[in-house]
């Protein structure tokens, strides 16, 4: 998986929109929008504002392929 594969999963089953998640992890539009559409990969501080917000195991970010 990717980190855009696990926060968007997440998001999907919280039922959440962009705005939702901006708003509650003010994260900017382009950072979101970089990260959901895997054209970046986010810093820790914004993995854990999203972990917290969308109630992720941390050690979901263990599976990221990319980081293998």
């Amino acid at each position: 998986m990717t980190i855009s594969e696990i926060v968007r999963k997440h998001i999907n089953e919280k039922d959440y929109s962009v705005s939702k998640i901006r708003q509650g992890t003010n994260l900017g539009s382009g950072t979101l929008d970089s990260l959901l559409n895997a054209n970046a990969n986010p810093t820790i501080k914004s993995m854990v504002k999203l972990a917290i917000l969308l109630d992720i195991d941390m050690n979901e970010f263990k599976e990221i392929d990319e980081w293998k």
